[in-house]
């Protein structure tokens, strides 16, 4: 009867969801953390390393997953303020700034995906998402 039991929970009870990552170069999360109004942190974004990328990449992912965030560009913005301040807050703006007066950072798209390759083949990089 328990052995019955236990496999009805586990029929029943919802897959596990895995991990959700929220893929992001430096560049794209310094003009989100500026576009949110983060003014003394969006150039930090620039020189975090890979772990502190790939941190940025889960936290967001489990932002966007739980709805704890509108895009997944406020999920980035939202982990990036975590984990560069070391704890979670509102970002400074709830709406975007204008777009035209973002900082430009002059990088092609072509520059930004190989970014995000990069970190995804470093060693950084667990070995299981692969």
């Amino acid at each position: 009867m328990l052995q019955a039991l236990r496999n009805l929970i586990l029929a029943v009870r919802e897959p596990d969801p895995g991990v959700t990552l929220v893929q992001i170069d430096k560049w794209t999360l310094a003009e989100e953390l500026w576009s949110f109004g983060e003014d003394s942190l969006y150039r930090t974004a620039l020189r975090m390393d890979d772990e502190e990328m790939i941190r940025v990449w889960v936290l967001a992912g489990r932002l966007s997953f739980h709805g704890k965030a509108r895009s997944s560009g406020e999920a980035a913005a939202l982990a990036a303020v975590e984990v560069i301040e070391g704890r979670r807050r509102q970002l400074t703006n709830t709406r975007r700034r204008r777009q035209a007066e973002r900082p430009d950072f002059h990088r092609t798209p072509e520059e930004r995906y190989a970014e995000i390759e990069r970190v995804e083949e470093s060693e950084s990089f667990p070995q299981m998402w692969r």
